[in-house]
């Protein structure tokens, strides 16, 4: 007998209730119920299985999919040939991650037991596969208020996925303000499950919409995702295709069919909502079957199997033939229970119209989800001649259940909303910001480079121009050539720190990341080695002559120590370069609710920051021992006192750097994700070094050179008059000078050497050393 369980589930409850206590177990002409198909959907199927169990009845459903089913407590004898939800759920999933690389997707589910289960399988295998969904539940008869609500929490978290758990009677109002709101169509993809088929191909394989409506625009392009059963092509299901379709030729057949009617009427499973009787005529058969029905052999199948193996007490193993003359006859020893009928319909094992059928594993009443075929349909329009759009799903793709692989069906394509043929992104396109130099901080960065570098070569062009000018002279100018190029390198390291992807290629960035390092490291060694060796010429010339030695210092002499400092600096450059060299690489300082970046910025990395900090603290200690040995020939020439002297403006220069890095540094590192302030401070510091030693090292020479020079222009180099200096130099440091030359004079008297021959020991000279004695 036929129960409705669409429209008239309770009445169907009371109709098992009323079946059970009726008929009996012995006469065929009203024999007592002994086992139950049914029904399509869940909520109904968990009312009934509970009262089945009751009753000592096993109950096998085609399409009831919820994974609560599964409960062998509260449903005793139940049983499916579909496979649950949570096997669904989890190929649904797989198929988003693995196939479509989609990870971030939402949910609209009906509130109750298919539909709650359902999105609590997904939310599992979601967590197990690190995905992320957005899930909301909408009641069975819900309003549009309601799914208005649902619908806009899904576009308040920008996915452009969604999984419909929903029923056809849903579908109208569902799709229709998905549309309205902008949630379905191009750029979207809806991806229904088994329950929504009726609404888009009905049972006939097609169904239809108002051309005009909304929810006819938000349909084309979309999936159906279930537990098909199985597709034509497939052994199984064209055997089980052709039997189907010989019924409408059997008058015999469709009058039984048609006799197991139910007595009430039910609304249709279409939207338009028409209202139809219980009719099944030879066209009906003649059009392909929905999947329910597949199923439902199996499911009778299952049953008689396992009917047969419960009376017969056979084997639960392996499957055996039978004789149904044999077992055609049952008397009172051949009876069995309904707890041993469904036992051995569980155990039963065959070939079905979906696949070779079992079921299980680990003790589950469900159909084992590796035996049966999982499809993907395309939902397509077509239109009618009457002027509706039609809407028909077409498989285009099915889980072979011999390579566990997802397989194009006939070369199928599926066309996504909007005609597309790539699915649409999970995620909305990212907005990524960028941070730049700002052109004007970099210009004035740049200025400042272009200034130090200017200061450089004019100091370098004044000392090879006046190398034979006695104050220049005096300061030894192979080592201020140095000074000078050493200035020039440092102040031109602010243009790869300058550069950035806006003004240059990725390629040019890397280049400018290794090679700030190379500029301000040898710049930085080359001007104090170079004062190092200056001032060490100059105290071994003042300790021999306080000695009364005679002595030579060439400034090959005192070159060997600096140049073993700036050897170590270029080695330890060239190790950094090839072993671990530094790129230009972006950085994330900020992510958005996806975990993407929201805000880059720019600058040097290496793939071993381990190594990196080592070699730049080598560079370190490599300079920081010149600037200490440095420092330490600048004290031991504290107590010379003539122009030879530069003690202290090389302490000044060394306290001014100091100064300028101990301020800066700690800022740039705390402005770090700012690269306009990181420029900034990093020219600044590189300005002001580069200033102070220029400064403080050639201020007082020029000054100096253009005081004597501008006292007679006709007076030649390299010739001292006191009292025309007089008239142009403070008195008291006239009075300086006089003493100081009396000093020396005093020295080399008492020493008993000659002018020229000691000046030849400073490189001064005889003319000068004559000047400097009178």
């Amino acid at each position: 007998d036929l129960m409705d369980t669409v429209g008239w589930d309770l009445i169907a409850t009371a109709t098992l209730s009323e079946s059970v206590v009726v008929g009996d177990y012995y006469n065929t002409s009203d024999p007592k119920m002994a086992a139950m198909i049914g029904t399509t959907t869940s909520s109904v199927t968990s009312t009934l299985a509970a009262q089945s169990g009751v009753f000592d009845l096993p109950q096998f459903s085609p399409s009831a999919t919820s994974s609560l089913l599964d409960n062998s407590y509260e449903y005793l004898h139940f049983g499916r040939t579909i496979a649950s939800d949570d096997a669904t759920s989890g190929r649904l999933t797989g198929y988003l991650k693995n196939e479509l690389e989609v990870t971030y997707f939402g949910m609209i589910y009906v509130d109750d037991a298919y539909g709650g289960a359902f999105q609590q399988s997904t939310r599992q295998w979601v967590a197990a596969r690190n995905m992320t969904m957005y899930s909301y539940a909408v009641k069975s008869g819900a309003a549009k208020r309601e799914v208005d609500r649902a619908l806009t929490f899904l576009q308040d978290n920008k996915v452009n996925y969604i999984v419909g758990v929903f029923y056809p009677t849903q579908y109208e109002l569902i799709m229709g303000q998905a549309w309205l709101l902008g949630m379905a169509g191009e750029g979207k993809l809806w991806i229904f499950t088994a329950a929504m088929e009726p609404a888009v191909a009905g049972n006939s394989g097609e169904g239809s919409l108002d051309p005009q409506s909304p929810a006819a625009k938000a349909t084309p392009g979309n999936m159906v995702f279930h537990d098909e059963g199985g597709l034509p092509g497939f052994p199984q299901y064209d055997r089980f295709l052709k039997d189907w379709r010989q019924i409408s030729t059997d008058a015999d057949a469709l009058d039984y069919i048609n006799s197991k009617a139910p007595p009430f009427v039910v609304q249709s499973l279409f939207s338009n909502g028409t209202v139809f009787a219980f009719n099944r005529t030879a066209d009906y058969f003649l059009k392909n079957p929905s999947f329910i029905a597949a199923f439902t052999y199996d499911a009778v199948v299952a049953l008689g199997l396992g009917a047969c193996y419960a009376q017969g007490n056979l084997s639960l193993v392996q499957p055996v033939s039978f004789n149904l003359n044999n077992i055609s006859r049952m008397d009172w020893n051949s009876t069995f229970t309904g707890a041993s009928h469904h036992t051995h319909a569980l155990a039963s094992r065959f070939s079905g119209a979906s696949g070779f059928v079992s079921f299980g594993p680990d003790d589950s009443y469900s159909r084992d989800p590796n035996t049966t075929y999982f499809v993907i349909s395309n939902i397509r329009e077509q239109r009618l001649g009457d002027g509706t759009l039609s809407f028909r799903k077409l498989p285009t793709h099915f889980l072979n259940v011999t390579t566990n692989e997802w397989t194009s069906y006939r070369n199928r394509t599926f066309i996504y909303p909007g005609d597309a043929t790539e699915p649409p992104p999970d995620l909305p396109p990212p907005a990524t910001v960028l941070l730049h130099l700002d052109p004007v901080a970099r210009g004035i960065c740049l200025a400042l480079s272009a200034l130090a570098m200017i200061a450089s070569l004019f100091f370098l062009y004044f000392t090879i121009s006046k190398r034979e000018h006695r104050i220049v002279k005096a300061s030894q100018p192979e080592f201020l050539i140095l000074i000078c190029i050493g200035c020039l390198l440092m102040a031109s390291t602010i243009i790869p720190l300058s550069m950035d992807t806006k003004v240059a290629s990725e390629r040019g960035c890397d280049v400018a990341c290794q090679s700030k390092f190379w500029l301000i490291s040898i710049g930085f060694c080359l001007a104090f080695t170079a004062l190092f060796s200056k001032l060490w010429r100059v105290n071994r010339v003042m300790k021999n002559s306080h000695g009364f030695k005679k002595v030579k210092v060439t400034p090959l002499d005192v070159i060997v120590p600096g140049a073993i400092l700036l050897g170590c600096n270029i080695l330890v450059l060239i190790l950094w370069t090839v072993m671990s060299p530094l790129i230009w690489e972006l950085k994330t300082l900020q992510y958005d609710e996806f975990g993407r970046p929201k805000v880059q910025i720019g600058g040097c990395t290496s793939h071993d920051d381990g190594n990196a900090l080592a070699y730049i603290g080598s560079l370190l200690a490599i300079d920081g021992i010149a600037i200490l040995i440095t420092l330490w020939q600048a004290y031991e020439a504290r107590h010379i006192t003539t122009d030879l002297s530069e003690s202290k403006y090389i302490g000044l220069a060394v306290v001014a750097i100091f100064e300028a890095s101990f301020i800066g540094v700690p800022v740039i590192y705390i402005v770090n994700d700012q690269p306009n302030a990181v420029l900034f401070l990093s020219s600044a510091i590189i300005f002001v070094s580069v200033l102070a030693i220029l400064g403080f090292l050639f201020g007082p020479k020029y000054r100096a050179y253009w005081k004597k020079e501008g006292l007679s222009p006709s007076v030649p180099h390299g010739q001292y008059q006191p009292g025309a200096n007089a008239r142009r130099h403070d008195s008291q440091e006239v009075i300086r000078l006089h003493q100081e030359i009396a000093r020396l004079k005093k020295e080399l008297e008492d020493a008993q050497i000659g002018a020229p021959e000691t000046a030849a020991t400073i490189g001064l000279t005889e003319r000068d050393a004559r000047d400097a004695s009178s």
